[in-house]
C-alpha cells in the first residue's frame, strides 16, 4: 500500500512525496491501527524545455517525438516514453533527458522544472561490407558445391532532416544476385508508420551447375509497418513482380521460357517477446503471411500463407525450443510456377535429408515443390563449457503436392546432435542429422554447417 500510494504521486508529478506507515497493537480487542502519513511536498512542473544537438534534423521531428509541453508534471513514465519516441526514430545514437529544479519554490506552490534534452545523431552515412561462403548440395546427384560471395550496402540517414534513408544494397555468388534501392519514411501525415519504398532487380539459379530453373525478377514494392503493442508488428505491402523464367527442372531435354507480370498483395503480423533474437533462450516468436497474387493480362492467380511459430522455454540452464512451421498454396485455376512452390528439407528445416530434397517429383526423378508445407523441430540446448553448447534434436516435415495430402503419418523424420560456439563473428553451428527413411544409395547422416541457430 505503501509502495502504491508514493508511486501515484510520482506519477502525478510529486517527485519528493514520503509515506509512512505506522502500525499499533490493541490486545484488547485483538486488532492493530494503522496510521498513513503523507508527505506532498510540492509538485514539479516543466518550466521551460532546452535541447542540445540534433543540428541536422527538423526540429518538428523531435518536438512531435517528444510531446512534451510547459505546464506539464514530470513524471518517470513520460520522460522514459518520450526517450523511447525519440530512439524510436531511428536518427539518434544517444537521448538524455535530465531535469534540473530552477528556484526552491514559487508563489503558485510548485516547483518548476527545466527540462534539458542532449542528442547524438548518428552519423549521415553508413557503409558496410563482406564476404559469404555458401555450401550447397545439388539435389540429385548429391555434389557439395562452395561459393564464394559478396554483399555490401550504402545508406544515408536522415535526408533533408526529414529522417528519410535511401540507400543501395546488393549481394551476390555464382546462383543469386541481387540489386536493390530503398527509402524508408519513418512517420506519413504526422503518424507513425514506418513505409518503405523498394526497387529491386534478383536473378536466382537453381539446381546444377548448368541451373535448372534460372528466374530473373524486377520487383517495386511498397510497405507500410506500424506497431500497435510493444511486441507486436503489423505490416502489409504491395508488390509488383516482373519475372522470366528458364525452366530445364520439368524436362531435362529441353527448356521452357516463361514471361509473367505478377501484383502481389501482403498482409503480416508479427509478434515477438524473445529475450534475444539470434541465439534466444526465453519468449516466443510467431510470424503469419498471407500473400494474393494476380497476373496482369493473365489468368495466374495464387493464394499463399506462411506460418511460423518458436518458441524458447528455459529449464535452469537448459533450453527447450520448439518450432513449427506450416505452409498453404494454391493456384485459382491454374498451377503454381516454381518458384512459389514450398520446399524442405537441409539444415534449417529437417535435417538428415538433403537440402529441398524432400517432396513431390516429376517424371525425371526431379524435386519440384508442392502447394504444401509442415515442418516440426524440437531442440534441447545445453551448455557444456565456456562459450561451448551442445543440442539434440528432432525434426519431421515433408512439402505435400496438394493441401489436402497434408497428413502428419508423412511427415519425414530425422534426429540428430549438434555444437554451438558463441564467436566473435557469431553463433557457429554444426549439426549432423540421420534421417529415418533414406534410399539406399542415400547416406545415413549429413552434416550442415551455418551461422546462427536453426530457428
Amino acid at each position: 500500500a505503501k509502495d502504491a500510494l508514493e508511486t501515484s504521486y510520482f506519477e502525478s508529478g510529486f517527485a519528493n512525496a514520503r509515506v509512512e506507515v505506522t502500525s499499533t497493537r490493541n490486545d484488547a480487542n485483538s486488532s492493530v491501527d494503522v496510521e498513513i502519513n503523507i508527505h506532498e511536498g510540492l509538485e514539479h512542473l516543466i518550466d521551460n524545455i532546452s535541447i542540445e544537438g540534433g543540428s541536422r534534423t527538423n526540429p518538428h521531428i523531435i518536438t512531435s517525438a517528444l510531446l512534451l509541453e510547459q505546464g506539464e508534471a514530470v513524471t518517470p513514465s513520460t520522460w522514459t516514453l518520450a526517450r523511447k519516441r525519440l530512439y524510436d526514430t531511428g536518427l539518434f545514437r544517444s537521448v538524455n533527458l535530465e531535469p534540473s529544479i530552477l528556484t526552491s519554490k514559487t508563489s503558485d506552490g510548485y516547483l518548476p522544472v527545466s527540462a534539458k534534452i542532449t542528442l547524438e545523431e548518428w552519423p549521415s552515412y553508413r557503409i558496410r561490407y563482406g564476404l559469404r561462403l555458401v555450401d550447397t548440395l545439388h539435389p540429385l546427384n548429391e555434389t557439395r558445391r562452395l561459393r564464394l560471395g559478396a554483399a555490401a550496402d550504402i545508406s544515408r540517414r536522415n535526408l533533408l532532416g526529414r529522417g528519410l534513408t535511401v540507400g543501395l544494397s546488393s549481394r551476390a555468388d555464382i546462383d543469386s544476385q541481387v540489386v536493390r534501392a530503398f527509402l524508408t519514411i519513418p512517420r506519413l501525415f504526422g503518424r507513425t508508420f514506418e513505409t518503405n519504398l523498394f526497387a529491386s532487380r534478383q536473378r536466382n539459379a537453381l539446381g546444377s551447375s548448368d541451373a535448372d530453373i534460372i528466374t530473373n525478377t524486377t520487383t517495386l514494392t511498397a510497405e507500410q509497418r506500424v506497431r500497435p503493442l510493444r511486441n507486436v508488428t503489423l505490416s502489409y505491402s504491395a508488390n509488383l513482380d516482373k519475372i522470366r523464367t528458364l525452366d530445364q527442372l520439368s524436362n531435362p531435354q529441353s527448356r521452357s521460357e516463361t514471361l509473367a507480370s505478377i501484383a502481389r498483395f501482403d498482409g503480416n503480423i508479427l509478434y515477438d517477446s524473445r529475450n534475444n533474437p539470434f541465439d534466444a533462450n526465453r519468449g516466443m516468436f510467431h510470424s503469419s503471411n498471407l500473400e494474393f497474387g494476380l497476373e496482369f493480362g493473365g489468368l495466374v492467380k495464387f493464394t499463399k500463407y506462411r506460418g511460423q511459430h518458436y518458441w524458447y522455454f528455459p529449464m535452469g540452464p537448459v533450453v527447450l525450443a520448439s518450432a513449427g512451421r506450416i505452409g498453404l498454396a494454391t493456384g485459382l485455376g491454374s498451377e503454381l510456377l516454381p518458384f512459389q512452390r514450398f520446399f524442405a528439407g537441409g539444415g534449417n528445416t529437417v535435417r538428415g535429408y538433403i537440402q529441398d530434397g524432400l517432396g513431390p517429383v516429376n517424371v525425371f526423378n526431379r524435386k519440384i515443390g508442392g502447394n504444401g508445407l509442415m515442418i516440426l523441430n524440437q531442440e534441447i540446448r545445453i551448455p557444456v563449457a565456456w562459450r561451448f553448447h551442445a543440442v539434440g534434436f528432432v525434426d519431421a516435415g515433408n512439402v505435400f503436392d496438394r493441401i489436402n495430402s497434408i497428413s502428419l503419418r508423412s511427415l519425414k523424420v530425422s534426429a540428430g546432435i549438434g555444437l554451438r560456439v558463441e564467436s566473435p563473428i557469431g553463433l557457429v553451428r554444426l549439426d549432423y542429422g540421420f534421417p529415418f527413411e533414406r534410399a539406399e544409395q542415400e547416406p545415413a547422416g549429413r552434416f550442415f554447417f551455418s551461422l546462427g541457430q536453426a530457428f
